[in-house]
């Protein structure tokens, strides 16, 4: 490979692998997050008085994989749909997915960089995209782009995106739960793994594969950020999501004040430190995993206290659920709006000078295009290769093919 080429690997590398991940990987549960996704967006039509509006309602997922919750909303309640993802391959296995369950929407399907939708600016009434902006350093560019994008008067939906947690060490990458080695079992067991290791467990697989998992977006700039050109009208915080009994007993003990809670804070975790270290064999050494020294748990902890201390009041439930948030972790949801204000919607969302494949128009720009159309894949499609495909990649010995049902086959690792 040349010089030219390398470099060009190296500065998409995150787009690559994303599309390598979805050309590798089967993911069980896609009807049932596209039918959770489409109930939640209905949801909230109804709560916003949308209702009733729905024909001809344009619709953009952002970041949709193969969900099939687009094809339903063209399909039941007449909007118009683009479906939208950096995987020509997942559009496409989304599409063969609506096709088996009897939908027969077409909405538009186009792979884009979601750093730059392809899109006019006013151009959909309602803008969705789920577990995607962690995707990204750049969270700032693609909460500007989905901004951009929508029209005065339309909903902006964030599902699912994790926040920054200041109760943790970020000190490396988990396996997803059904695959924890030992010593991630251990920490996993002693209520201690969100925090000496990651606050959302399971992103060690995609990283593996050079795709960027950023858990440390902070929650008060997501929320400025949505403030500026839009305005929150739902926000919906689960803390207790990334919260143990442990980490629960901290906000429990707070009121002891700010130095018995960081001796308490301290105490657990160089208890707890020292009976997973116990634990440390060759497999964790392997994966690099590491706990923090002994001389960083005391300044954690009183950091940790600090702000457990600080706590806004339980009465004040807005701001008492955000700033646990912060200290905890949080997948959080949002429904934000764009002011009302009189606009000329465009003619068209997307211009005609992109190439479409397969169904699918291709919007990158030159150099990334050449790599990322399929025809110049050098893997093969795990959704829809052969059994004799798939042995020519991979040693039969390491997957088995199962069929789900008569009319769809696939891979399981």
């Amino acid at each position: 490979m040349g010089h030219g080429n390398s470099d060009l690997v190296d500065e998409y590398r995150a787009l690559v692998g994303e599309c390598a991940w979805h050309s590798l990987t089967v993911d069980p549960s896609l009807e049932q997050v596209s039918a959770a996704h489409y109930d939640y967006v209905l949801s909230v039509l109804e709560r916003r008085g949308r209702r009733s509006g729905t024909s001809g309602m344009k619709v953009l997922e952002v970041a949709s994989y193969a969900h099939t919750t687009g094809y339903r909303l063209q399909q039941e309640l007449g909007c118009e749909v683009t479906l939208s993802d950096i995987s020509a391959k997942a559009l496409q296995l989304g599409k063969r997915m609506a096709e088996t369950a009897g939908l027969a929407a077409c909405p538009q399907l186009v792979a884009v960089d979601f750093h730059a939708l392809p899109f006019e600016s006013n151009s959909f009434d309602l803008v969705y995209i789920s577990s995607a902006i962690h995707h990204t350093w750049k969270y700032e560019m693609v909460i500007s782009e989905l901004q951009r994008v929508l029209a005065p008067g339309g909903l902006l939906l964030i599902l699912n995106e994790p926040c920054h947690r200041v109760c943790s060490f970020y000190g490396f990458r988990t396996n997803r739960p059904a695959s924890f080695t030992k010593f991630e079992r251990v920490l996993n067991d002693l209520g201690v793994l969100r925090t000496f290791a990651e606050p959302y467990l399971g992103s060690r697989p995609e990283t593996l594969f050079g795709m960027i998992e950023n858990q440390t977006i902070p929650l008060r700039r997501l929320l400025d950020l949505l403030n500026s050109t839009t305005k929150i009208i739902e926000l919906v915080l689960s803390p207790e999501d990334c919260m143990g009994d442990l980490e629960k007993s901290w906000v429990d003990n707070r009121s002891k004040g700010f130095e018995d809670l960081s001796r308490i804070i301290e105490s657990a975790l160089t208890e707890r430190r020292a009976q997973a270290m116990k634990q440390f064999d060759e497999t964790a050494a392997g994966m690099q995993f590491h706990l923090p020294p002994p001389e960083q748990l005391q300044p954690f902890a009183k950091r940790v206290a600090q702000a457990l201390c600080n706590l806004p009041p339980v009465s004040d439930q807005e701001a008492f659920r955000t700033a646990l948030s912060e200290i905890f972790g949080a997948a959080v949801q949002i429904v934000a709006e764009k002011p009302h204000r009189q606009f000329d919607r465009p003619d068209h969302t997307l211009n005609d000078r992109f190439e479409t494949k397969d169904d699918v128009i291709y919007t990158f720009d030159d150099r990334i295009r050449k790599i990322l159309l399929h025809d110049s894949s050098l893997l093969p499609d795990i959704q829809v290769a052969s059994e004799g495909e798939i042995a020519d990649f991979f040693p039969a010995d390491y997957w088995q093919y199962t069929a789900r049902d008569a009319s769809q086959s696939s891979l399981w690792g």
